[in-house]
């Protein structure tokens, strides 16, 4: 985690998303997935955790290795509202939103995979401060034992309830975890403390 990459408080999705181009209007929820789709991707969960929270559901990335048919199939038989890809700018039709603007406009990320390596939006939310919905894989478990909160697929009624009335004090504590743990500049500290001097 880079202390640049840090987003301040206050930053509501649905006032950011008006100047991004993303979708949904300002009286909406939108559940932001920034993966590709695959089948580990368990794009299936998001989808009825988006329905639970009556929120549009947002996938940034495409299908690969042969996954185009199901995500069709998957999001066709979608129960609300369902986008996919990366839109254009609002203020800019040609210049595409970057990963910081999806984020910036969205109400909560989505990472329900049952297998990451990492899982680079588990920290990413935390940097831009949304919730997050996080699924089973082993990773996860381990990184929530640094003490991160986080809402599993089985959590929708409390995160829901977070959503109509949001504890900004959730999103500090994740902060702190991620910047004792993650922070990049203590790296260098870190790796001499465990390395014998050159």
């Amino acid at each position: 985690m880079h202390p640049q990459f840090v987003r301040g408080p206050g930053t509501d999705g649905r006032t950011s998303r008006r100047g991004h181009g993303a979708p949904g209007g300002p009286s909406d929820r939108l559940v932001l997935q920034p993966t590709r789709a695959l089948a580990r991707k368990n794009i299936a969960g998001a989808l009825a955790a988006s329905a639970a929270l009556g929120a549009t559901y947002w996938l940034l990335g495409p299908a690969e290795d042969g996954y185009g048919h199901e995500l069709e199939r998957l999001l066709a038989g979608a129960t609300g509202p369902v986008v996919q890809g990366v839109p254009g700018s609002s203020a800019d039709p040609g210049a595409a939103m970057d990963m910081a603007d999806a984020y910036a406009a969205c109400d909560v990320v989505a990472l329900p995979s049952t297998w990451e390596g990492f899982g680079n939006p588990s920290l990413e939310s935390v940097t831009h401060r949304r919730p997050l919905i996080i699924g089973p894989y082993p990773v996860a478990a381990e990184l929530a034992a640094f003490g991160f909160e986080w809402f599993g697929l089985e959590d929708m009624a409390e995160l829901d309830a977070w959503l109509a009335d949001p504890d900004e004090a959730l999103l500090d504590r994740n902060l702190v975890v991620a910047r004792e743990h993650f922070d990049v500049t203590r790296l260098a500290g870190r790796i001499a403390a465990v390395l014998p001097p050159l």
